[in-house]
């Protein structure tokens, strides 16, 4: 069975700690939130001072300072498990009196501050409590791989920002030193400082060895160059010759150059002119395309009136029909009711009654009225007759003026049929009354009936097809209305395209004019260089023919200047064979000399790369290890991560670098990543390096601080996930234990996994009443 090594810590007056007590076995991680001055820290600091070191942040001199404002003293005691593992105590100790004094399965380890005395430390076991040394409390804790100032174990605030905003230089330090690395670099330091030193003190003798061989050089030189002056004499006078051609060469390769630089922007005017041409033949045609649209539009406009006036004239005639159908319904109930109702009853029965001619004729007569131009004011209706008299129409009719009375519509009536004048006049009224007995009367009523139905029925197959022509009218003047809104929209792109066209024209013309002005510049200085040549070609033939191959001018002329210096130097110069053996000699014996520096040096060299080659290979080592960790925690998150450490041979240049790649081959340092990625990747950072230590015990400051609700919830998941790793790691009687401090995880969902790993305290600081000071409490604790 293996135990968890702290079970409780305990903090009396210590700094905003009145009196805290935090259990600590429930779950393999504490996680202590609270805002930033709640006291989070304090707990940190009391746990390293306890285990004998001394916190980060406080000086040793001023231990004082953490007694806080409730009494004069402070005490911080932490509760230990020291259970019994193959027969002996898990932790053991070299002391006899202390290993006695901790023989227990909990043992309570206490230091008390006073701000008088200072501080000083004692254990408590089986109920009795002895003052200790401090050097015994790290012995205890050292004896199972326990180190308050390992920052592998113990990382302190502070830590994040460094890796994640701070320099690559910064960000290796503080892996060195927490690796405990950076003694490695010290004596690999001191190692160059030593090679520079010796490559300082042989440099002079590699430079004065230098100088007297040159030195020696010269002099054999000097001996060759009297053999070579003719030579030299020879070769400049070709370079006489071969200089003012060269001088020559070069404006033709000016001249050349100009040219071709004409024909280039002739050739682009060309195109220019050729593109305005294009433009124009473009504008051209956009404008037949614009104005064919626009006669498009206009006759279909014109067409949309015609169309328009067909439908107004159709709704005309569908009112005229309708109030036609209407007078005719009116006529026939008209009818019916002069009947009695005995025309509707005799067409169910199927008898027909005869009508009086002169209804007939009136009926007739009422029909025709407005084929042939004659208005009817006011409705014709059916005077009901007075008994023993016929009845008949009444209406006014006039045919072009509003004068009273009426005139007949033609004199062509059939026989029997009264003329209109007969219809008005009462006395004829009475005739036609007289004359038609009353079964003629109910035959023409029935006739007429049977007319008007017929005649109804026609009006409205007639209304039915006007409405179906105006509806397919209306079909059209809306596929009309389809085609004017495509053809308007065509205007405008063909308007824009003009304005386009125009634009381009106008650019082109400035292009034209421009090129044409850069042409006429490059003519005057193409005339100016041709004015050159010929003087500097008159100039080269008087020195001599043209050499078949014309080098560069400065070439040419460097190799002259070059010849009659050294010629200048050979006719000063006296050269003696005595002086040159002397010369030749000590350089041999400065030669054997530094051979003898150069072998110290190498000395040095291979001393120098072991130390290098030993330390690199641990660095790699620890950096390899980190960087499995990391990958392994960040694998939801990134498809890939490197840690890379440069230039650790220069501890100024020297950098640690955290490379990150999300989607495909792309690699982004860590300075790139928004703020919360690169917090989360500095956290997984920090939980692989703890990962190097076989300490039970671990403790971070500062956790989760900066991430968003998201990555709180995954760095606590990398949290669970470096437990596991570190359980199966860890040999020996004690599972790890994990201290966090965070601000919150406000938000973040505790599945049943989750609490088994997690345990949360909420710490929060208040001030008493009364103005009293700021105290940390223990507002919540709970398993998640």
């Amino acid at each position: 069975m293996r135990h968890h090594f702290l079970r409780a810590i305990e903090l009396e007056n210590f700094m905003l700690h009145r009196s805290t007590r935090l259990a600590l076995s429930a779950a393999p991680v504490v996680l202590l939130t609270g805002a930033n001055g709640s006291g989070k820290t304090q707990i940190l600091d009391a746990l390293i001072l306890a285990m004998g070191h001394h916190p980060k942040r406080v000086k040793k001199g001023n231990l004082a300072e953490l007694v806080g404002a409730f009494g004069s003293r402070a005490r911080v005691s932490i509760e230990i498990a020291n259970p019994v593992a193959e027969g002996a105590r898990a932790i053991r100790v070299d002391e006899p009196d202390l290993a006695q004094a901790i023989d227990h399965d909990l043992v309570a380890v206490s230091a008390r501050i006073d701000r008088e005395s200072g501080l000083s430390y004692s254990i408590r076991a089986r109920g009795k409590e002895k003052r200790v040394r401090r050097q015994d409390v790290r012995a205890i804790f050292d004896a199972v791989g326990i180190s308050a100032d390992n920052r592998l174990a113990f990382t302190e605030e502070g830590t994040v920002n460094v890796f994640a905003d701070q320099t690559g230089r910064a960000k290796l330090d503080l892996v060195l030193e927490t690796t405990g690395l950076a003694a490695y670099r010290q004596n690999l330091v001191e190692a160059i400082e030593r090679a520079d030193k010796a490559y300082a003190q042989l440099e002079p003798m590699r430079s004065k060895l230098k100088l007297e061989k040159d030195y020696l050089a010269s002099l054999e030189k000097n001996l060759e160059l009297a053999r070579r002056r003719e030579e030299m004499e020879r070769q400049l006078s070709e370079l006489a010759i071969e200089e003012p051609w060269a001088r020559a060469a070069e404006v033709e390769e000016r001249e050349a150059g100009q040219r071709e630089r004409i024909a280039g922007r002739e050739e682009e005017l060309a195109t220019a002119e050729r593109e305005e041409t294009e433009i124009h033949r473009r504008a051209k045609e956009t404008a037949g395309e614009e104005a064919d649209l626009s006669e498009r539009i206009d006759g279909e406009e014109e067409l949309l009136a015609q169309v328009r006036g067909r439908i107004e004239r159709l709704a005309g005639e569908i009112s005229s029909r309708k109030d036609f159908l209407s007078r005719l319904g009116a006529r026939a109930e008209a009818l019916d009711e002069a009947d009695g109702g005995a025309l509707q009853a005799s067409e169910r029965n199927g008898e027909r009654a005869p009508l009086a001619p002169a209804f007939l004729a009136a009926e007739i007569l009422i029909r025709r009225a407005p084929d042939a131009g004659i208005e009817i004011l006011g409705e014709p209706r059916f005077r009901p007759a007075a008994p023993g008299e016929e009845p008949v129409f009444v209406s006014v009719l006039v045919t072009g003026s509003r004068e009273a009375g009426a005139r007949p519509l033609s004199p062509e009536w059939p026989d029997g049929f009264a003329p209109i004048e007969a219809l008005l006049a009462p006395e004829a009224a009475s005739r036609l009354a007289a004359q038609a007995g009353e079964s003629a009367r109910r035959a023409d009523i029935a006739a007429l009936f049977r007319l008007l139905q017929a005649e109804r029925a026609k009006v409205e197959a007639d209304l039915e097809a006007r409405s179906r022509e105006k509806a397919e009218e209306e079909r059209g003047a809306s596929r009309i209305r389809e085609v004017l809104a495509g053809l308007a929209d065509d205007l405008s792109e063909i308007e824009r395209a003009r304005r386009a066209i125009d634009e381009s024209a106008r650019d082109l013309e400035g292009r034209r004019n421009a090129l044409a002005a850069v042409i006429a510049k490059y003519r005057e200085e193409l005339d100016e260089t041709r004015s050159e040549l010929a003087a500097l070609r008159r100039e080269a033939e008087e020195a001599g023919p043209r050499p078949k191959k014309v080098r560069d001018r400065r070439a040419v002329h460097d190799e002259r200047v070059r010849l009659e210096g050294q010629l200048a130097e050979i006719r000063a110069t006296r050269v003696s064979m005595d002086r040159y053996r002397e010369q030749k000699a000590k350089v041999e014996r400065m030669e054997e000399e530094l051979a003898g520096s150069s072998e110290h040096l190498e000395r040095l060299r291979a001393d120098m790369k072991e130390k290098y080659d030993a330390w690199h290979r641990e660095v790699q080592a620890r950096i390899d290890r980190m960087a499995e960790g990391v990958t392994s925690l960040l694998s939801g998150v990134y498809e890939g991560l490197r840690l890379r450490v440069e230039n650790l041979l220069d501890p100024e240049r020297a950098a640690f670098h955290m490379e990150i790649r999300r989607r495909g081959k792309t690699w982004r340092d860590l300075v790139h990543l928004s703020g919360g990625e690169k917090v989360l990747a500095v956290e997984a950072l920090i939980l692989s390096m703890h990962l190097l230590t076989d300490s039970p015990v671990h403790a971070i400051d500062e956790f989760t601080q900066r991430l968003d609700l998201e990555f709180k919830a995954y760095a606590l998941d990398m949290v669970a996930r470096t437990v596991e790793r570190a359980d199966r790691a860890l040999a020996g009687p004690y599972s790890p234990q994990f201290l966090l401090l965070a601000p919150d995880t406000i938000g973040v969902e505790w599945d049943e996994t989750s609490r088994a790993f997690f345990q949360r305290v909420v710490l929060a600081a208040t001030r008493a009443g009364g103005g009293g000071p700021r105290e940390a409490t223990l507002s919540e604790v709970g398993d998640g």
